[in-house]
């Protein structure tokens, strides 16, 4: 990366600019998926769809725990996807990220 530094094409300006965008957005979605599931059980995705995070007796799902099921998401990522994969092949339809954080989707009305 110094070679392109110095050459040019990638100033320090942009580097600085990028880790700034990328530090913000995640806080952002972090931010936003822990208040949306901690809140209200759902972010406006899931309203729309008319599902809901909930814990598996049924009750609400904690801030601290919604936001440990978002980092979780972000391990998924890691392995390929595969914690998305074996939602298909759960029988409670769970991802690795629901086990992490002792939840479960439902459908709601």
């Amino acid at each position: 990366l110094n070679s392109l530094e110095s050459s040019g094409i990638f100033p320090a300006s942009f580097w600085t600019f990028y880790w700034v965008y990328l530090l913000v957005t995640y806080t952002v979605q972090v931010i936003y998926y822990t208040v949306a599931v901690g809140k209200w059980g759902r972010t406006v995705g899931k309203a729309a769809l008319k599902i809901k995070v909930v814990k598996p007796d049924g009750s609400r799902v904690s801030y601290g725990r919604a936001l440990g099921r978002h980092l979780a998401y972000y391990l998924n990522g890691f392995t390929l996807c595969i914690g998305f994969l074996i939602i298909a092949f759960t029988k409670e339809k769970r991802g690795l990220h629901d086990y992490i954080a002792d939840t479960i989707v439902i459908k709601t009305d």
